[in-house]
């Protein structure tokens, strides 16, 4: 007993010690960091504060380097590497908030469904997708930033995550109440099929490696892997608790999700489907983005008002 008692100190002193060889940083941002994105133009990192409305602004030396105001409540972003654009959506005033990526300072707001909540962009087409709670998708022309174009969706759904397959030009959006993906055509913007998945799916992910979309359901505690091709489901992978976030690393295949009641992130091989590892990081974790440039994964931590660096 005495042994096992020591191998299992020494297990968890290793565990613990490895862990902290893939956290790199810890960078204080504003109130309840919520949603983040990466800029490639000018290497970038911006997370959204859900509470005092604006959007913090970290450069390459993990420093906050501005703060931009956005409406009331941000809870998502999205890159335009097109025109050097974030767009930032407010739940709080039903509008989506344009920066100009070099200067971080506001082109214009736009007004959008009601209870916006996630954003997608197009580069085949150069279009931006705004997902809105009162069961619309609003389409934007990523040029003008003018409205193109109100998907509505059946009743009862609440669109809330977005990913777009740049193979086939679709983009695929989770409805959350009824547990399952709509694929809409990139080109027309029209509906093409519905998936049903598993219960709460919340957030999506791509992998362009293996053409495959993945689909956290909140409620399920698992990930769905579904084929970009056929759009049919090709593995159901257990994570931990309360999936809420993904980053895709391209440059090792491995797909990150944040388990929110478990202040975890589970690391899935994105050939295999299978967990490689799961990384402790900050209290109640909630948004993931990967940088290419540094291959570093940013987590930001609701609870604590940090960000976590993962070395990738």
């Amino acid at each position: 007993m005495r042994n096992f008692v020591s191998l299992l100190t020494l297990h968890l002193a290793l565990c613990t010690v490895l862990s902290a060889q893939w956290l790199e940083a810890t960078i204080p941002v504003g109130d309840g960091p919520w949603a983040l994105v990466y800029n490639s133009t000018d290497n970038k990192v911006y997370c959204t504060n859900l509470y005092d409305s604006n959007v913090s602004v970290i450069d390459k030396y993990n420093e906050v380097i501005a703060t931009v105001p956005a409406g009331g409540s941000p809870r998502a972003l999205v890159y335009n590497p097109t025109n050097n654009k974030v767009y930032c959506a407010n739940g709080g005033s039903h509008t989506v908030t344009v920066i100009n990526g070099r200067t971080d300072s506001v082109i214009r707001t736009i007004t959008v469904g009601a209870l916006p909540n996630a954003l997608c962009y197009n580069p085949t087409n150069n279009k931006v997708y705004c997902a809105n709670e009162g069961r619309s998708v609003t389409v934007i022309d990523g040029a003008t930033d003018s409205v193109i174009k109100t998907i509505v969706f059946p009743i009862q759904s609440i669109p809330c995550a977005f990913v777009y397959n740049p193979l086939n030009n679709k983009v695929y959006c989770a409805d959350e109440t009824r547990s399952s993906v709509i694929v809409i055509d990139g080109a027309t913007d029209s509906v093409i099929t519905t998936i049903p998945v598993g219960l709460r799916p919340r957030v999506l992910a791509y992998n362009f490696l293996d053409n495959k979309v993945y689909c956290a359901n909140t409620y399920s505690n698992n990930v769905m892997a579904i084929d970009g091709e056929s759009d049919t489901i090709i593995a159901t992978i257990p994570v931990g608790s309360r999936p809420t976030a993904f980053a895709y690393n391209f440059t090792n295949n491995k797909v990150y999700c944040v388990n929110t009641n478990g202040n975890t992130v589970t690391v899935i091989d994105g050939a295999t489907d299978s967990v490689i590892k799961t990384i402790t990081v900050g209290e109640h974790p909630w948004g993931l983005i990967y940088n290419s440039l540094n291959n570093k994964v940013y987590c930001s931590n609701d609870a604590s008002n940090t960000v976590t660096v993962i070395d990738g």
